[in-house]
């Protein structure tokens, strides 16, 4: 008898929450069982053990730093196959690391533009919340009703 684990249960098992599960199986469904699709509930998909210790190890792999292609490479026994790209010209160390730092400082200042670009944004966030504020306190005071005076009788 196959065990199936519903997707509560085998996000459970594999230690994702549902909506890494989904995906996971957008992600690997090559890899994963075709019987274990419920023909009776379209959309709703059962997992078997093979399925989830499949997920696992993906798991693992991607926690390890894997992109989701390279991990599903691995997980079909394709490790040979994927090599990292050769580079366009051989740089030497000494050069690399210069690029290296060329690149650092030109991060660092896209850091800085960002935060810049953010504190101004932020400061006219305030204004027009400020705005806002005034526009309803003024709109609020004009349809109130008038107070209501009472004529002492004499």
């Amino acid at each position: 008898m196959t065990v199936l684990y519903r997707p509560g249960e085998a996000g459970q098992v594999v230690g994702v929450k549902p909506s890494t599960l989904r995906v996971y199986v957008q992600r690997f469904s090559d890899l994963l069982s075709d019987d274990a699709t419920a023909a009776e509930r379209p959309g709703y998909r059962l997992f078997t053990e093979r399925d989830v210790s499949l997920l696992k190890q993906a798991r693992t792999l991607l926690g390890r730093g894997f992109t989701y292609e390279r991990a599903a490479a691995e997980l079909r026994g394709e490790v040979g196959r994927i090599v990292a790209r050769p580079s366009r010209r051989e740089v030497a160390p000494r050069s690399a690391d210069r690029a290296l730092g060329e690149q650092l400082a030109a991060l660092q200042e896209a850091v800085q533009a960002w935060r810049a670009l953010a504190e101004e944004r932020a400061s006219e966030i305030v204004q027009m919340r400020a705005e806002l504020r005034a526009l309803r306190e003024l709109t609020a005071a004009q349809h109130r009703p008038a107070p209501i005076t009472r004529r002492r009788r004499r």
